[in-house]
C-alpha cells in the first residue's frame, strides 16, 4: 500500500443492501414497459384514425382488373367567411375499405372541382387519368398535389389532364 493512502468503506449506490437492488431493476423494467406499451397504443390509434367528420366519400372506382381502387374524397366546412373544400384521389387495393384509404397517400388533392366523379377514369388495369382545371383547382389553397405513381411498389400510373 502506497503511503499517505487509507482503505475506506465503499459510500452511496454501491453499497446498496442487495435486497433492494432487484426491486430497483423491476421497477425500472415496469416503467419501461409501461411507456412502450403507451407509445405503440397511440401509434396505433393514430395509424387508425378515420376520416374527419367534414369530410367524405364521393366515389370507389374499380381498375379494370380489380386489383386498385381510386377513392375520390371531399372535405368541406368552416363558415361564412372562412369555408373550405378540397378534393382528393388515392389509390388503393380494393379489399382496403373505402373510409381507411383517407389514410393513404393521395395521387391528387386540390380545391373542390366540377365533376372530379367523371374526371377520374382507368385507363387500363394500371393507369389512371385525372383531369382537371388548373385555375379551379388552386382557388383558396396554397398548394395542389399531383403524384405521378402509386400502390405497391408504384406500379399505377398517374396521368394529369390539364384543360
Amino acid at each position: 500500500m502506497r503511503s499517505g493512502w487509507t482503505e475506506r468503506p465503499l459510500t452511496g449506490k454501491a453499497n446498496m443492501p442487495s435486497k433492494k437492488r432487484p426491486l430497483l431493476f423491476g421497477v425500472i423494467a415496469l416503467a419501461t414497459v409501461l411507456l412502450s406499451s403507451i407509445c405503440c397504443l397511440m401509434l396505433w390509434k393514430q395509424s387508425k384514425r378515420g376520416m374527419p367528420e367534414d369530410a367524405g366519400v364521393s366515389a370507389s372506382i374499380e381498375s379494370p382488373d380489380g386489383v386498385y381502387k381510386a377513392v375520390i374524397f371531399y372535405q368541406n366546412g368552416g363558415g361564412a367567411g372562412a369555408s373550405y373544400c378540397f378534393d382528393s384521389v388515392t389509390v388503393v387495393p380494393t379489399d382496403l375499405p373505402d373510409a381507411q384509404a383517407w389514410n393513404t397517400r393521395e395521387v391528387f388533392s386540390a380545391s373542390c372541382t366540377d365533376d372530379l366523379l367523371h374526371r377520374v377514369v382507368w385507363t387500363s388495369t394500371r393507369q389512371l387519368q385525372i383531369t382537371f382545371d388548373p385555375s379551379l383547382a388552386v382557388q383558396g389553397i396554397d398548394a395542389v398535389t399531383l403524384r405521378g405513381h402509386a400502390g405497391k411498389n408504384a406500379e399505377v400510373e398517374i396521368r394529369f389532364e390539364m384543360q
